[in-house]
């Protein structure tokens, strides 16, 4: 092996180790909203979701118009009706909050203050700065939903955080902060999921009895996916790190090991 070789070798390597292994992060994803500038859906399943009122922003990386703020006064997300996957569920995103006055990440049907409930929804912050997941399966009343919340007040404002939910199933629901299960305590004598025929989901937008609640702060990389992601792969989507800056000229041809190796094979011959 020539010089350049055990350079070329060595670069890819150390880029390889700095950066964390996905795997097969797409595989059954329902919606990914990545809001790279707009609020489409990555997964290819046709899930564009409606934008009201927030937002685009910095991102945890710096990166301009690669998530969005919401106000907390009246901005939200409207998902539409699609995002309705049996259980197994995860839901994972990263989340910044300004403050905690409005609790909902995450719903995906109807969810109306002592009327009807359906569907999944996530949560964290509010007075007690927990995290919170709900099922829910029709009537607001607490023989029609199960909630797991978390013992700790683990929410923090002003900062990045990862949250993620996996809904095993009515009686196991897993909640995890910056890709650690956090401990909780369940409510509620639910015994299913249930969705409504055409009740639209949303991010950042909720009802209390004094009518709609808004999530105030940012959000970014949200994912829903229809099967249990494993405590590795909750990890991996949690890692802080940001993706390096491609090198001037580099393909990327997705890794960053990949990207190396393209940029250094043309400027000499390996």
């Amino acid at each position: 092996m020539t010089k350049r070789h055990i350079t070329l070798a060595a670069i890819v390597t150390v880029a390889l180790v700095a950066t964390p292994a996905l795997g097969d992060l797409t595989s059954d994803l329902v919606a990914w909203w990545q809001f790279n500038g707009n609020a489409n859906d990555s997964s290819g399943n046709g899930n564009g979701a409606t934008v009201h009122g927030a937002t685009l922003s910095e991102d945890r990386c710096g990166n301009l118009n690669s998530a969005y703020y919401f106000d907390g006064v009246d901005d939200y997300i409207d998902i539409g009706s699609g995002v309705k996957p049996p259980l197994p569920i995860t839901v994972g995103s990263w989340v910044r909050l300004d403050d905690m006055i409005g609790p909902l990440v995450f719903r995906n049907d109807r969810l109306d203050h002592r009327s009807y409930r359906n569907g999944v929804a996530v949560t964290c912050g509010g007075h007690n700065a927990t995290l919170g997941s709900y099922i829910y399966e029709g009537f607001s009343a607490p023989d029609n939903r199960v909630q797991k919340e978390s013992y700790d007040a683990v929410v923090t404002t002003g900062s990045w955080h990862h949250l993620a939910t996996v809904f095993y199933s009515i009686s196991d629901i897993r909640l995890y902060w910056d890709g650690v299960e956090i401990a909780g305590w369940y409510d509620g004598s639910g015994s299913g999921l249930s969705y409504s025929p055409s009740g639209h989901g949303a991010l950042g937008m909720s009802y209390t009895q004094g009518g709609a609640i808004y999530y105030h702060g940012c959000m970014d990389d949200i994912r829903v996916y229809s099967r249990a992601l494993t405590d590795d792969e909750i990890k991996t989507l949690a890692d802080p790190r940001c993706p390096p800056i491609p090198l001037p000229g580099a393909v990327v041809l997705g890794s960053v090991g990949a990207t190396l190796v393209g940029w250094l094979r043309r400027r000499r011959s390996i």
